[in-house]
């Protein structure tokens, strides 16, 4: 396997394609990220006045230094309205069969008062919700319980694409909520030099980060 070529993509929204090939590591126990007694208080979204739920932290980090490409998220949502809540009750985390898998999902749900409520692994469930041909997307999916606006929720999980060849990767800089930070990280395959192109925005650039990641 060796480093990626240039590959051809449309993206229909902000996103920064990036030239890939393949990793490993492996998912330990969840560790989460202190919550803020402003994160707790917020009554308002900062990004969007009007918006239900917002994103506090979105977090990706591809590690395609190895033989597989694993993708670790963070995600942290704040619930503003009922709408919010109505929406994130349930959580989905697609992937496709044979192709990859989902090891670590976590989850959790943080109250106003600072209550936390585990998802643990008894309600984590996995259905197909794609079958076609020899295609079958499936998904773990969970219930977010006790949630009301106001309330915080997390999740973290690590994707695991084993036996990829070259490829390019899409990461979609416009989400379906307003997002406070929105970070992604990359550690490329045996060279320091990351090749990408911008869609539909200018201006950006990956910068050296700790661990031999951009």
């Amino acid at each position: 396997m060796g480093k990626a070529s240039v590959g051809v993509a449309v993206c229909v929204s902000l996103c920064v394609l990036i030239l890939a090939s393949g990793t490993a590591a492996q998912m330990q126990s969840p560790q989460w990220r202190p919550i803020s007694p402003a994160e707790l208080q917020m009554a308002k979204p900062l990004v969007e006045p009007d918006a239900d739920a917002e994103a506090l932290i979105w977090e990706v980090r591809i590690d395609d230094s190895s033989d597989a490409i694993i993708t670790d998220a963070y995600v942290r949502i704040k619930i503003f309205t009922e709408r919010g809540r109505e929406k994130f009750s349930k959580f989905e985390v697609a992937y496709l069969q044979n192709a990859s898998k989902i090891e670590g999902l976590h989850a959790r749900v943080i109250q106003p008062d600072g209550k936390i409520t585990e998802i643990t692994a008894a309600d984590i469930f996995e259905r197909d919700i794609v079958k076609a041909s020899g295609y079958k997307q499936r998904a773990k999916s969970f219930a977010a319980p006790n949630l009301v606006p106001g309330a915080i929720i997390e999740y973290q999980f690590r994707e695991v694409k084993e036996d990829i060849l070259d490829s390019s990767l899409a990461l979609d800089l416009q989400l379906e909520i307003p997002v406070q930070t929105l970070s992604y990280y990359y550690k490329p395959y045996k060279t320091t030099d990351i090749q990408f192109k911008l869609y539909n925005i200018d201006g950006l650039k990956f910068q050296p980060a700790a661990g031999g990641f951009f």
